[in-house]
């Protein structure tokens, strides 16, 4: 695929499972054996179930979470993605109960691609500034 088919897959990636919730589509757009270098949930499967995982976390925690792209960057089969990430807090999220505390953060993906499926994804948060917004002490 090319850069710019990478791009439309993740804007749809971004969209449709991770704005609307359609987890069920997530083997359209991750390869089965995924590898995340970053899982979000402690003690997550590996490949394609970590993912899933993750996902079903998060909206979990922030049923309304919203990932707005601000910028890809791509190069042959890797695309580094800046995206703003926005929500309320309605659901235990990483153990911590729901605070009803809005959410504003940024956060780096870089993902690399193989027949047309994300197949590495290095991902990177500030996990202090996110634990500040829903009142908790970061270690």
């Amino acid at each position: 695929m090319t850069v710019e088919e990478n791009k439309a897959l993740m804007k749809r990636f971004y969209d449709e499972v991770l704005n609307q919730g359609n987890i069920d589509m997530v083997d359209e757009f991750v390869d089965e054996e995924i590898i995340d270098h970053n899982p979000t949930v402690m003690e997550q499967a590996e490949g394609l179930e970590g993912i899933l995982q993750g996902i079903s976390h998060i909206r979990e925690g922030f049923p309304d979470i919203n990932f707005e792209i601000k910028e890809i960057l791509g190069e042959e089969d890797k695309l580094g993605i800046v995206i703003r990430i926005t929500g309320t807090h309605q659901g235990k999220f990483w153990g911590i109960e729901p605070t009803g505390k809005n959410i504003d953060t940024t956060i780096i993906d870089v993902m690399k691609f193989k027949d047309g499926k994300i197949y590495e994804r290095w991902g990177l948060f500030d996990v202090y500034q996110l634990m500040q917004q829903l009142g908790q002490e970061a270690a």
